[in-house]
């Protein structure tokens, strides 16, 4: 038994010593999560309530982006910028293509529901310049 009560007796004597934290993120996987539409993602589109979409999951960076680094740091602006400029749609492939598998682990502190129907349209986003979100009034 782990931690939580989980029987692991199935696993094999020499496994890998993180079979624990595995079972714990199949569990959060299994998780029954409040769902959403890609309607209800695309009202939360500011800087004071920012939500994106990542493979199908809706994903909570409000914190994320009023703590960025990026708005007081200008090696960070870039990045701040594409958080920016997915707020309220499916980033999946943008963010898929420049995170590494730590980060992608790290979202999953910020998940909140997943989307009702899985998103078969586009996941991938325009990025958006400083001028075009004020004028937006987004920041």
């Amino acid at each position: 038994m782990d931690d939580d009560g989980a029987d692991l007796s199935a696993y094999p004597v020499d496994a890998p010593m993180d079979v624990t934290a595995a079972v714990r993120d199949a569990r959060a996987c299994l998780k029954a999560w409040p769902t959403y539409t890609l309607d209800d993602v695309s009202k939360h589109k500011t800087k004071d309530d920012c939500w994106i979409v990542v493979n199908d999951c809706v994903i909570d960076m409000t914190s994320h982006v009023r703590n960025h680094p990026g708005w007081s740091n200008g090696s960070k602006v870039s990045t701040l910028l594409a958080i920016l400029s997915a707020m309220g749609q499916d980033c999946t492939d943008d963010f898929e293509t420049v995170h590494s598998q730590h980060a992608k682990r790290q979202l999953v502190a910020f998940k909140i529901g997943v989307l009702e129907q899985p998103n078969k349209g586009v996941r991938s986003i325009r990025y958006r310049t400083w001028e075009e979100l004020e004028a937006a009034g987004v920041v």
